[in-house]
């Protein structure tokens, strides 16, 4: 069996690789979130500022928050597939000096069948993420988050502007609005969401590069042990550490079984 430090070693990689592809991706959705949030602070700045009739403009406006959200899930849709491609054959590379066999030619995938291939708590990024100019699952449900929050504050009777700070807090520098993200807020609520999703779909397909992989060369007896990162282990994940089966379908789920899982599952060599 391989030692403690070579399980050590391949799962910080993964880790390191899945971390700077994230990065790279969180770089390139951040900027049209902020302007998507500031898009919608100005929506909701559209209903009066107090009354009784908030409410009504609020129904009238909402619909008009959806083609604003979808354009996080363009950007998504054209930013993730090309990093995807660039963490396989790091994947490969790790997982094939793990079991020390010769690296193999990756396979290219294009950016349709990625979308298809990554599932992200049962359902297919492809369904998340949607078709160029299609509602999708992430647009629907973010415009959801939005909805409930602003009929929750009218039904506060809070004002609003402080509807629209909550959605997200602006500051004036040298001449321009900058948007400030804070803890708390709708924005900040749509960031880790749109994280979660970019961080699940990373995971998924260095998970699933390692294992076909390992499984195209696997003997018939291979046995399997489940690794977790032991920082922040989450009481679902902690129990399987370490633990051995004989077969991958052996155990109740793979990884990643939640958001934000860092587990992998290797052969027992």
């Amino acid at each position: 069996m391989q030692t403690k430090e070579k399980q050590d070693e391949l799962l910080a990689l993964f880790l390191l690789f899945a971390s700077q592809v994230e990065g790279r991706i969180e770089k390139e959705v951040r900027p049209i979130l902020r302007l998507t949030m500031l898009e919608l602070r100005q929506l909701i700045s559209e209903i009066s500022p107090e009354g009784q009739f908030r409410e009504f403009e609020w129904r009238e406006i909402q619909p008009r928050a959806l083609p604003i959200l979808s354009r996080i899930a363009s950007v998504l849709r054209i930013q993730i597939p090309p990093e995807l491609a660039v963490i396989r054959p790091e994947i490969q590379k790790a997982a094939a000096k793990y079991v020390s066999q010769p690296v193999p030619a990756v396979e290219p995938i294009d950016n349709q069948e990625l979308l298809k291939k990554v599932v992200i708590g049962g359902i297919t990024l492809n369904q998340i993420l949607g078709s160029p100019g299609v509602s999708n699952r992430l647009t629907i449900n973010m415009a959801k988050d939005l909805d409930r929050m602003v009929r929750t504050s009218l039904f506060m009777e809070r004002p609003t502007s402080e509807i629209a700070d909550k959605v997200v807090r602006t500051l004036e520098r040298n001449g321009r609005v900058i948007s400030q993200i804070r803890k708390g807020s709708y924005a900040n609520q749509i960031l880790n969401r749109t994280n979660n999703t970019i961080a699940a779909a990373v995971w998924d397909v260095a998970n699933k590069t390692a294992r076909e992989f390992w499984g195209d060369i696997a003997a018939p007896n291979q046995k399997w042990m489940w690794l977790a990162t032991l920082e922040n282990t989450c009481p679902v994940c902690l129990p399987f550490h370490r633990v051995i089966k004989p077969n991958l379908k052996d155990f109740p789920a793979l990884p990643a079984v939640h958001p934000n899982c860092r587990c992998i599952v290797v052969p027992v060599v």
